[in-house]
C-alpha cells in the first residue's frame, strides 16, 4: 500500500516537472541580456539589448520597455525614461509594467526637479489605488480566498483532525456593504 503511494507520488511529481517544462514561454534572448546588462549595472548594454528586444515585438515587449526606461533612469538619462515610460503607456496602457511605469516616470521627474509632475503622478496613483472599486477588488480576492480557506477539517488515515490554517478563526471584512464572518454558514 505504501510503496503505491509513493510510486503515485514520484509519478505525479514527474509529470508536473514535464507538464511545467512543456508550458514555460520563451524568453526573448535580447530580453534575457538586457535583464543581464541592467543585473552588471551596464546601462548602455541594457539599454542597446532591450531596444532590439523591443524592435522584435513579442509578448514581453511591455516589460521590454520598461526595463529600457529603468536602465534609462539609472543612466540618469531621465528625458529619455520619461520618454520611454510615455511609450509604455501609449502602447501599453493595460499593462502591470505600465502600472510601475508611472511611478518609475514620477520618479524620474523628482530627479529631474519637477517636482510639481511628480506630485501630480503620485496623486493621481493614490486616487487609483485608494479607490472605492479597487477596495472593492481586494476584497473580493479577500474573500475568495478566505472561502476556500474556511472548509471543515478532514481526516488523515489515521483519524486525526487535520484542520487548514485559518478554518476555526473568525475574520470579519468591512468595505461599506461587505461584512461576513469566517467559517461562513453553509459553506462546507
Amino acid at each position: 500500500m505504501k510503496k503505491t503511494r509513493v510510486l503515485s507520488l514520484i509519478f505525479a511529481v514527474l509529470m508536473l516537472g514535464l507538464h511545467g517544462q512543456a508550458a514555460e514561454p520563451k524568453v526573448d534572448p535580447n530580453l534575457q541580456a538586457g535583464k543581464a546588462a541592467l543585473r552588471a549595472r551596464d546601462y548602455a548594454a541594457a539599454v542597446a539589448a532591450l531596444d532590439k528586444a523591443i524592435a522584435a515585438k513579442g509578448k514581453q515587449a511591455d516589460e521590454a520597455i520598461y526595463l529600457k526606461a529603468l536602465a534609462q533612469y539609472h543612466g540618469k538619462q531621465y528625458d529619455a525614461a520619461i520618454a520611454s515610460c510615455g511609450a509604455l503607456a501609449e502602447a501599453h496602457p493595460k499593462s502591470a509594467w505600465a502600472n510601475k511605469a508611472r511611478f518609475l516616470l514620477a520618479n524620474a521627474h523628482v530627479q529631474k526637479r519637477d517636482y510639481k509632475s511628480a506630485e501630480a503622478i503620485y496623486e493621481a496613483e493614490a486616487n487609483r489605488l485608494l479607490s472605492a472599486a479597487r477596495k472593492q477588488d481586494v476584497a473580493s480576492v479577500i474573500i475568495h480566498f478566505a472561502d476556500e480557506l474556511a472548509t471543515q477539517p478532514d481526516k488523515d488515515d489515521q483519524g486525526n483532525v487535520v484542520t487548514k490554517k485559518y478554518a476555526k478563526k473568525e475574520v470579519q471584512l468591512t468595505d461599506g456593504d461587505l461584512v461576513w464572518r469566517y467559517p461562513r454558514p453553509g459553506a462546507d
